[in-house]
């Protein structure tokens, strides 16, 4: 398994309550991103990290949300693992 598969944070200070959209989600360090789908509470984000040693490169998906700090000066986005993802073909070899 690869680094910080458990989550994260992504801190961003706004003077404006509402929260960032999809679009200020950005990757993290050594993590490219592949794919995001927003449901509105939360985005699902998929990543690849292309320097990662075999079997740690993904693709993970993960739930993101945006957090407001407790001040309303800011927040965070809350990066929580759901998984590795397969596509189908790939399905069909882990069988």
């Amino acid at each position: 398994m690869g680094e910080n598969q458990q989550g994260g944070t992504q801190h961003m200070t706004a003077t404006d309550p509402t929260p960032p959209g999809t679009d200020a989600i950005e990757p993290r360090a050594g993590e490219e991103l592949v794919h995001m789908e927003d449901h509105g509470a939360y985005t699902l984000v998929v990543v690849k990290r292309p320097d990662a040693p075999e079997g740690a490169r993904g693709p993970f998906a993960y739930h993101v949300r945006w957090v407001p700090d407790i001040d309303g000066d800011g927040g965070s986005f809350r990066w929580q693992y759901l998984g590795e993802t397969y596509n189908e073909e790939e399905e069909k070899q882990h069988d």
